[in-house]
């Protein structure tokens, strides 16, 4: 395995660790809803998750395909970068010699924030995702679930990992002025002229040019 995709295969680890997994959210789920249901006598039903597929025709005919369109709303992203509300996906699952192998693109919307002037914007992100479930001696990798696969650590960690952490909204932003606050791409900072009374003015001056 290439250090690149050792890399990528570590950094989604961490952030199935951050963010869990949507068995995790069900077990949770589960538990909440046990004190419903002795509490009120029903039995809530159980909704199955969208990124979760029925896999065990493929599993039993190696070289087998199967063609699989996820749309879901979902809410993930980092402190500036915003990823969603809508994931849309045409994927293909086939079994590679035991493993399954997913294809396809993924696509979405990034609501960024600029970490210099915090400026808001939206763009899309499309991501060809080419990852494999099943691999029993690899901890960083994706398991199977008996005979279903669930495709949304997958579809996260492909998007995540091309998500900006400091979005910038151009490379030569000026950011905020330090005193005021106003943006200062758009000249409406006139100037301070306490600004050499600040206890931080000598520290200014050391870091100009």
């Amino acid at each position: 395995m290439s250090r690149i995709a050792l890399g990528r295969r570590q950094f989604g680890s961490t952030l199935r660790r951050h963010f869990g997994t949507g068995q995790g959210l069900s077990r949770r789920s589960h538990h909440a809803k046990s004190h419903q249901q002795r509490a009120t006598g029903t039995v809530p039903r159980v909704m199955p998750s969208a990124f979760v597929v029925p896999v065990s025709a493929l599993l039993t005919a190696p070289g087998s395909r199967r063609a699989v369109g996820v749309d879901v709303p979902i809410e993930w992203g980092f402190e500036l970068a915003a990823v969603g509300p809508q994931l849309h996906a045409e994927l293909v699952l086939e079994n590679a010699s035991g493993v399954l192998v997913v294809r396809g693109p993924a696509e979405t919307t990034l609501g960024l924030t600029c970490h210099r002037c915090l400026s808001e914007w939206s763009e899309s992100l499309r991501v060809d995702v080419t990852e494999a479930l099943g691999f029993e001696d690899d901890d960083d990798g994706y398991a199977l679930d008996g005979d279903t696969a669930d495709l949304e650590p997958v579809l996260r960690d492909a998007l995540l990992l091309d998500v900006p952490l400091r979005p910038l909204c151009r490379d030569a932003c000026l950011g905020l002025c330090g005193t005021c606050g106003a943006d200062l791409n758009t000249d409406s900072c006139p100037g301070h002229d306490e600004e050499g009374t600040s206890p931080f003015a000598e520290l200014r001056d050391l870091l100009e040019p």
